[in-house]
C-alpha cells in the first residue's frame, strides 16, 4: 500500500480505500484549479499519483449516490469551512462518505503529509491558489 495512504488512514482513522479515493478527488480538483505546469510539478512529486488517480477514476461509478438535501447541507457546511471555489472537491468527498469534519481534517493532514514529499516552493504555490482554505489544525 502507498505510504501516503497508509499514513493518512492511520492518522485519520479512515479506511485506506476511502483515503485513496479522497486523494484522487483532491488531486482531480487541484488539476482543474491549478495551472497545468504547477499541477504537473505537484503530481510528479507524489509517489504513485498516477495509480491513485487511475484506480479511483475506475471506481468512481461505484461511489455512493447523492442524497439530495443531506448532501447539499454537508457541501454547504464544508464550503463555509473551506470557502472559495471548492464545491466540486467537496461534493466528491461527501459522495465518498466523508463528513464535513472529516473533509477538513483530511485536507489538513493531506497537505501536512505533502509538506514532507513535495518541494516547498511548489506546495507554497499550490496553497496560494486555493482561496479560503486553512492548512492548520485547530486547537
Amino acid at each position: 500500500m502507498n505510504e501516503m495512504i497508509s499514513t493518512l488512514s492511520a492518522r485519520l482513522g479512515l479506511d485506506p480505500e476511502m483515503v485513496e479515493k479522497g486523494l484522487a478527488a483532491l488531486l482531480s480538483g487541484l488539476k482543474d484549479h491549478l495551472p497545468p505546469e504547477l499541477y504537473s510539478a505537484l503530481h510528479n512529486a507524489i509517489p504513485d499519483a498516477d495509480a491513485i488517480v487511475s484506480k479511483s477514476a475506475a471506481a468512481a461509478d461505484d461511489s455512493a449516490p447523492q442524497s439530495g438535501g443531506l448532501l447539499a447541507s454537508i457541501v454547504n457546511i464544508a464550503g463555509k469551512v473551506f470557502g472559495g471555489d471548492t464545491s466540486k472537491v467537496l461534493s466528491e468527498l461527501t459522495k465518498l462518505g466523508f463528513s464535513a469534519e472529516q473533509i477538513e481534517q483530511f485536507v489538513i493532514h493531506a497537505f501536512n503529509y505533502l509538506e514532507s514529499i513535495v518541494p516547498k516552493e511548489i506546495l507554497d504555490q499550490v496553497k496560494s491558489r486555493i482561496p479560503g482554505v486553512s492548512f492548520q489544525q485547530k486547537g
